[in-house]
């Protein structure tokens, strides 16, 4: 995971469809990530809500912080940055970060079938 420098040794997931969304693709996920370090994280993603919203919080024994990931972006205005950077040479991400994504949601898959 990008913010912790690790990858989960832990992944547990519920994942929804939404019909009226799409019969073949995940709507909604919940997920719980536990690392070695003993830190764990929750993940909520959904495409339901109607006004787009992405952000962070941090959680500690005694404090917690949020952070927002950027302006609205219902039009894919982030999503288009992040192809053209790609597109030239910069990628925002490298291929094992990439990769090590794609290992999440094919864990957070298995647990949910």
């Amino acid at each position: 995971c990008w913010l912790l420098g690790t990858e989960p040794v832990n992944v547990w997931a519920q994942l929804r469809r939404a019909q009226e969304i799409s019969p073949e693709v995940e709507s909604q996920a919940d997920m719980l990530l536990s690392f070695s370090s003993g830190i764990t994280a929750s993940v909520h993603l959904d495409y339901l809500r109607p006004a787009y919203h992405r952000s962070v919080e941090i959680m500690g024994p005694v404090d917690a912080q949020r952070y927002d990931m950027g302006p609205n972006d219902a039009g894919g205005e982030n999503y288009t940055a992040e192809l053209q950077a790609f597109l030239d040479g910069a990628p925002l991400c490298t291929g094992r970060e990439a990769l090590a994504a794609l290992r999440i949601v094919e864990l957070a898959k298995e647990c949910a079938a």
